[in-house]
This record gives structure tokens, sequence and C-alpha cells, in this order.
């Protein structure tokens, strides 16, 4: 018996080696046999509805953001019983022996979703290697320790930057899930207890219990307060402790640990190691602040790291600002009108909010939603719909997952009211509706309808569950995002959702304009959707003053006329253009004063951020000048099916646009970007691209 027989592999993924597990999770090695490279596979360690969540909320939670220092996620996967996701895999040495130069090791349990629900501080467990942490020694000088130190640390902010950009927090940064490779590449790893911190969604809401590791969790992480960005610079702040003193904080006292970090500071640094660099430990102390508001921001950790460098260090970019909202007024009114309706008329309501990529359908949404008010604020149940899932119903999947969430949250009372009839039929089209014990009480019948049948009275009981929910007090919001991915089979279940009299709510489907004819599901949703109901919202290009605050939000003050008037020409009223071309030009200095600014110098910084073969095959998408099937552009570009992760960062970085069908098609997002960079391109590689791809 293999350490794998827990997980066979696939058709498509045949097992090579078991790499880790934890308490419901197993990490594997595997071959994919389409792509023919190795990747990293994460599944369930068993079968479970209660585990299932988790899973697929690790990986809805960070993919779509590209960052060099974030681990790639590949694709999630739910069929026949069993649902994992691949990822790349990563060969390295966990952060602390890296910059010491002690070789590798893993150290710090988790502490998340296996702790029984009303854990409370000073209850919380503490692992029994905390008892007695072995000091971790530094074999290299002390002045490659501190070179290793800053260089490191400069990428963990950068990632720690992006994810807080899109509201995320970690909330488990430690030595062991932050790997530097052999090219010393710094990577975050393991998102299982990463969450939203976005007070308007329930997407993802922060559970208020302990969550973390012991010896690197901030003092509210403990205590079960509010966290926010803030708790995973402690961290950092701990694992800086860690490697200049050769312990984390507090570390000889067990199982007072906890207790000791919620109202003490640590010794300092100094006292422990009378040599360390003065500015690292002054910035770790800071790091270790007992309040959130004390410990200093992403930005100015790399101000002080600027600051106090003795010697040049290898460049890495700023973190990006996350949303900015700027204009849209007419549309703003046009959502308010339509909750309204659905407020006070008891109307079900469906906006179709369609717009060429990049034009803020998303950002207005959220946007929209943080403005109502919260004594009538909607309940709102968001799902995205995305190229990298096989998932049965994906077009409501992620949808019903955050409805099992708040379901989750209810009292046993009021949950009982909410179960339709036919509640198990939903818990076998939506397995992740079988963790509650509501809808998992229902005797199986003697003979299980046929495949047509459960889908007909899953979608019955779905329709019951919406309505009870819409006729609670709250305006109702189902919010379906980037539908154009969305499968045919979902089509049945929103036919008995709309049938009249529907369901008091608002539907919310965002989308691509470019995809109304390619998407199977967007054509069949817009014949469902006809009538005084439904209300099509078009978003266009941003007029000049609305794009110009954009920019002037995101340039310094200091920035000449003559560049923000480059950079407005340049984006022709797209948000997403007008955002990249100001921050690129802030943070990397391309732009000299007054000089146009350069579309294609923009796309090949931003490529240069990427996978290694990003660009060949944004040049192949570019110059076929319509969507090519991604087998072709793939060869094209001598990546093969191994790019297949190049064309998805490609495409969470905004630059490639994947079109549906039965094999998706790649272009390049924007027109202004396929301009830029073929008319940057030489003659001989425009004829070498032709011939690949003719």
């Amino acid at each position: 018996m293999t350490s794998f027989d827990a997980f066979p592999g696939t058709a498509r993924f045949q097992v090579r080696a078991l790499l880790g597990q934890g308490a419901t999770g197993q990490v594997y090695r595997v071959f994919d046999r389409e792509t023919a490279r190795e990747v990293a596979l994460k599944t369930l360690r068993l079968p479970s509805t209660e585990a299932l969540l988790p899973l697929k909320r690790e990986f809805r939670t960070r993919v779509g953001l590209a960052h060099p220092n974030l681990l790639q996620l590949h694709e999630l996967f739910v069929e026949e019983g069993s649902c994992f996701f691949t990822m790349e895999a990563i060969e390295g040495v966990d952060f602390l022996h890296w910059t010491r130069g002690s070789g590798g090791r893993a150290r710090g349990s988790t502490l998340g979703d296996s702790l029984p629900e009303g854990t409370e501080f000073p209850a919380v467990p503490v692992p029994g290697d905390a008892e007695a942490v072995r000091p971790v020694v530094a074999l290299l000088s002390p002045e490659s320790v501190e070179s290793r130190l800053r260089q490191g640390l400069l990428q963990l902010l950068q990632a720690l930057g992006a994810l807080h950009a899109v509201q995320l927090v970690h909330r488990d940064i430690k030595p062991s899930n932050v790997l530097v490779t052999p090219q010393e590449r710094v990577v975050v790893l393991d998102f299982g207890l990463a969450a939203t911190f976005r007070p308007h969604l329930p997407e993802q809401p922060l559970v208020h219990r302990p969550v973390g590791t012991p010896a690197y969790m901030a003092p509210e992480q403990v205590t079960g307060g509010p966290v926010g960005p803030a708790a995973d610079l402690y961290a950092v702040g701990a694992m800086l402790y860690e490697a200049l003193t050769g312990a984390p904080p507090f570390a000889t006292l067990g199982g007072r640990l906890l207790e000791r970090k919620v109202r003490h500071a640590p010794p300092h640094v100094r006292e422990l190691a009378p040599r360390a660099p003065e500015a690292l430990a002054q910035l770790t102390m800071a790091l270790l602040s007992i309040e959130p508001a004390h410990r200093p921001s992403v930005d100015a950790c790399l101000a002080q790291l600027a600051a106090s460098a003795q010697a040049p260090v290898r460049p890495v970019p700023r973190p990006l600002p996350g949303p900015l909202f700027v204009g849209r007024a007419s549309e703003l009114e046009a959502l308010s009108q339509a909750l309204e309706a659905v407020f006070t008329q008891g109307q079900q309501v469906t906006v179709h909010m369609q717009g060429p990529s990049g034009i803020g359908k998303s950002t207005l949404v959220r946007h929209f939603l943080a403005l109502q008010p919260p004594e009538r604020g909607p309940l709102v149940l968001h799902g995205r719909c995305h190229p990298q899932e096989s998932v049965p119903y994906k077009a409501l999947d992620a949808a019903v997952d955050a409805l099992a969430r708040h379901l989750e949250s209810l009292p046993a009372a009021a949950l009982a009211a909410l179960v339709p009839s036919r509640a198990a039929a939903l818990a076998r089209l939506f397995p992740v509706l079988g963790r509650l014990a509501a809808f998992s009480q229902e005797p199986v019948p003697s003979a299980l309808p046929d495949v047509a049948e459960l889908r007909r009275q899953g979608a019955q009981a779905l329709r019951e569950v919406l309505e009870h929910l819409a006729r609670g007090g709250r305006p109702l919001v189902l919010w379906l995002d980037d539908v154009q991915w969305g499968d045919s089979d979902s089509a049945p279940l929103f036919e008995a959702l709309l049938r009249p009299p529907a369901p008091p709510l608002l539907l919310l489907l965002t989308w691509r304009a470019e995809d109304r004819e390619a998407s199977p599901l967007l054509r069949q949703l817009l014949s469902l959707t006809q009538g005084a109901s439904a209300r099509e919202l078009a978003l266009g290009a941003l007029p000049p003053s609305e794009v110009e605050a954009l920019v002037s939000a995101l340039l310094v003050p200091s920035a000449p006329r003559a560049e923000r008037e480059a950079i407005l020409a340049q984006a022709e009223g797209n948000p997403f253009i007008a955002r990249e071309l100001a921050l690129t030009a802030g943070r990397r200095g391309l732009f000299a004063p007054g000089a146009p600014v350069d579309v294609a110098q923009l796309v090949r910084e931003r490529v240069r951020e990427l996978p290694e073969g990003a660009l060949p095959l944004l040049e192949v998408a570019s110059l076929a000048g319509r969507p090519l099937p991604r087998s072709i552009a793939l060869r094209a570009s001598g990546l093969g099916e191994g790019g297949r992760g190049c064309a998805a960062a490609l495409r969470d970085a905004g630059l490639l646009r994947e079109v549906p069908g039965a094999e998706p098609g790649l272009g390049a997002s924007h027109d202004r970007i396929r301009e830029a960079l073929l008319g940057g391109m030489p003659a001989g590689d425009r004829a070498r691209r032709h011939r690949a791809v003719a």
C-alpha cells in the first residue's frame, strides 16, 4: 500500500508523491498528462461536506491574482465525489533557513478550522513543540544574513501588498508558508485561512475566533478580534524576530505564549542579539506592536528598508493600491432604482451589466453595495464564474457556497424556517449544503430520481430557499460575476428561479460584452430575462474628467501635466489602461518629464513580472487580430500545452482575454494593448510569429 492510495489520481493527473498533509487536506506532486508537466495537487484526506467548502474557498479566494511572489493556482475540479485543485509546484527552503543559510524545515502548527466552535482565548491550545523551541543557528556571516533578509523581506512585503490591495489578509504567514527557490524567488503559500476584510460583502467573512499559528499570530487573532492587513505584518515581525535572534517572540513560554503576547511586547531584539542591525531591529519591534494601528503599513516598511539600505538592493515593484472608484453616477442611480423596486414593490428585477474587459463592472457593483445603509442593507449572495473551474452548475456554485455560509450563521430556529421541501435533492446538486444538518436529515427515497428529475427537484428547492430569504425583511441580491464563463447545465436552474411569480430579489449579472454571442449560457439567460423586469446596463468609456480624477489619485502630486495628459490620451476612457499606465509611471519612473507614455513599454514591464514565455504568447495573440484556439496560440508561441500557466497569468494580469467555447480562445484583452505591442515588434519577429500561426 503506497502513501498516496487515498487519492488514486485521475485520467488526467498521475500521482507521483505525497508532499504533505494536514488535518483535512493532502498535497501531492502529480503529472498533468494534458500539459506534460508536474504540478502540485491539493485534495481532501477523506470525502467530507464539512471540508468541501474550505477547500473551494481557498482556491476561489486567491485565483485570478497574478503576482511573482504568490503561488500560482491553476484549476479547481469537483468530479465523481472528489474535490481538488492544482497549483504551481515549488522547490525551495523556508524563509528562515534561507536567510540564515541553515537548511530547511517547517515549524509551527496552524490553528484553523479544526478548532472547536466557540473556542475563546485563553482556552486556545498551543502545540507541544512550543514548549521547547531550539534556536536556528546562522551558518552565514552577519552581513550575508542581513543582505538576504532585506532582499527576501522586500519580496515578502510585495506579495502581502498585492494581497491587501484586493482586500485579502493571509492570516497564517510563517516561515514554512514562505519558501525561497534556488533562483531566490520568495513565494507565499497556503491560503487556507485567507479571508476578505471588505465589510460590505459576505463572500468570505472573517470568523471572529482564533486562527493562525501561535508563534506568529497577532494579538487580535488570539482574542478573536477584527483581523486586517496589520495581522499579516505582525507575523512578518515575528519572522524577522526569529531571523535576528534565533527564536520567535516568547518562544520559551510554552502555554503562556498567547497570554503574554496579547499583553506585553517581547524583549527587544538587541537585548537578545546585540549585533543585530539597528534599523531591522527597530522595524521588527514596530511590527510587533500589540495595537494593530501602531504597526507600520507595507508601504511604510518598504520606505524604511529603502532609507536604511547601505547597498543597492534588487528592485521589486511597489504594492498596488486597491480598486479606486470614480464617476458612474447614472449607473449607480440605475442600480439604486432596481434595488428600490425589489425592496418597496416586492418585484424580481434582473440587471444585465455588460461592458468590455477592464471597464470596471465589478468595481462599480462593489462600490454600489458599499453605499447601502447598514440598517437596510441587502443580503448579498455573490458568486463568480471562472474559466479555471470544472464544477457542476458552476454558474451558481459559488453563490450557493455563499448561501451555505449565511445559513450556517443563523440560529437553529431561523434556519429551520428556511429549509425547503426536497432539501436532500438540493444538497445532491450542491453537496456543500450537506454540511447543514437541516439539509441532510430528510430520508433518502428508496428509488433515487434520474438526473433530470433530481435537477428539477433541486432547482425548485433552491427557489424555495431564496423565496424565504427574499421575504425575510432584507432585500436579497444574487450577484453573479463573469457570467460568460457559466455552464449551460445551470440554465434549467435559472428557468426554475425566474418562473413567474419569481422571488422578489435583484438578480445582478455582470459579463463581458465581447462574449455575448460566444457564451451559450449568456444567450440562454438573455432569452429567459426578457420583459419589464429585465434591464440592461452597458458600461462605456469614462469621460475625460473622470479618467483624469482616477489618474490624479494614482500619480504623485508633482507629476508633470504633460505626463497626465499623455496617459489620458493613451487610455481612451478605459479605467484599466489608465490605472496601469499611471501605476507603471509612478512606481518605476519609466517616463521622463513631458515624454509621451508608451503603452508597449507598459505591457513589456508587466509581462516581465510574469512567468517566462508570457511575452511570446501575448505577441502571438496580438498578431492574430482575433482570438485563436488555445492549442494553436500555445503551439505558435513555442510553449505547447505546458504554457497554460502563462496564459492564466496573462489573463489575470488583464493583458489576455479568454473566449468561452469548447476550446477557449486567446486574444489580446484590449485593442490599445494589441496595437502598442505590435507597433514595437521588429519586422523579423512579426514574420516569424506569422509563420508559426499559419
